[in-house]
């Protein structure tokens, strides 16, 4: 279906402001956040202290990565696009930028999936269990996979002055302007092998993260010599951790079905694509608030650095205050007194 109109919300101009005004303010949230973990965690916490910082510093990556590093330009339903970050200026092929954004996104799917397989291990183990061989072996099988599953995808790159006259042939209103951009990619004509990749490897982790899910499920329910305090406060920490990871999820989730949508449906609409990929950028963002929010320890030390901060600011004001007032009743009882 092809009906486009240019228009201020398709430019490069725009999207690229979008973008940068994300980074501004997604630096200072994911620092803050960084902080909050690695300082100010508490002991009955710390079993998943490493796997919590692992998780916020891949999403924060990235964030960073797609509004600053590449700002990629989706060439929605086609599989094709150009970038318009960093990357572009320090000249590195397109094609690998594309690789690793994908590699990237699984990465931080694997990082979700290994906190829940930290806490089954934790809770069918005891706390102070170390990761063991396999575990390592396991931890080590899933983040290579991450960053091999798309290989297949570039088996077959087609040339890209064929895969740019498929494109015409498939969108014939896309603007031939777009094609002269500096990076302009096609990564496929037929995405049917990128879709496999990306189908084969969200089932793969979408059935592993449910099978730890489902068994620490099996462990609370039936870790009937633990007190119920130390169950009640298991129980809270896996609630709290399956709302972290549903919320950013599914504000990623969002922009993903749009742009599936937008490819099963033929539609070339450069606004909705933009701005689809800004709300995916701002993911790891949704992440961190929600991960100071919901985890009391991480509210509390973040309302009171927040509380610091403004006492600070108000202290030497009401130091003045003070003085004013304190020298003005000196100067009234020093009359009284004479």
């Amino acid at each position: 279906m092809c009906s486009y109109e240019t228009s201020y919300f398709d430019s490069d101009e725009f999207y690229l402001t979008a973008l940068h005004i994300l980074t501004v303010i997604e630096i200072p949230v994911h620092l803050f956040g960084a902080f909050i973990v690695i300082f100010k965690t508490p002991k009955k916490m710390a079993s998943i202290k490493n796997s919590l910082l692992s998780l916020h510093c891949l999403s924060a990556f990235v964030d960073f990565y797609l509004s600053f590093l590449t700002s990629p330009v989706l060439s929605i339903p086609s599989s094709a696009g150009y970038p318009l970050g960093v990357s572009k200026w320090l000249m590195v092929p397109t094609s690998i930028q594309v690789y690793l954004a994908f590699s990237l996104v699984s990465a931080v799917s694997v990082s979700i999936v290994l906190l829940f397989e930290g806490r089954y291990y934790v809770l069918a183990n005891g706390a102070n269990s170390n990761r063991n061989c396999k575990r390592k072996l396991h931890l080590i099988f899933l983040y290579c996979l991450s960053f091999l599953f798309f290989l297949p995808s570039f088996f077959n790159i087609p040339d890209q002055k064929e895969g740019q006259l498929s494109l015409i042939r498939k969108i014939p209103c896309f603007p031939p302007d777009l094609l002269n951009r500096p990076g302009f990619f096609v990564l496929a004509v037929d995405a049917t092998v990128c879709a496999i990749c990306v189908g084969s490897m969200s089932s793969f982790l979408v059935i592993h993260g449910l099978f730890y899910v489902m068994s620490i499920v099996w462990q609370l329910s039936g870790s009937s010599s633990k007190s119920r305090n130390s169950h009640k406060l298991q129980k809270q920490l896996m609630i709290t951790l399956g709302i972290q990871v549903v919320i950013p999820i599914s504000v990623f989730f969002v922009p993903t079905f749009i742009l599936i949508f937008l490819v099963c449906s033929n539609q070339f609409n450069p606004t909705v694509t933009n701005m689809s990929v800004v709300m995916a950028a701002a993911h790891g963002v949704i992440s961190t608030m929600t991960m100071l929010i919901v985890h009391r320890p991480y509210r509390e030390a973040t309302l009171d650095t927040f509380y610091w901060i403004t006492m600070k600011e108000r202290k030497p004001t009401e130091s003045k205050i003070m003085i004013t007032v304190v020298g003005q009743n000196a100067q009234i009882a020093k009359r009284v007194i004479s």
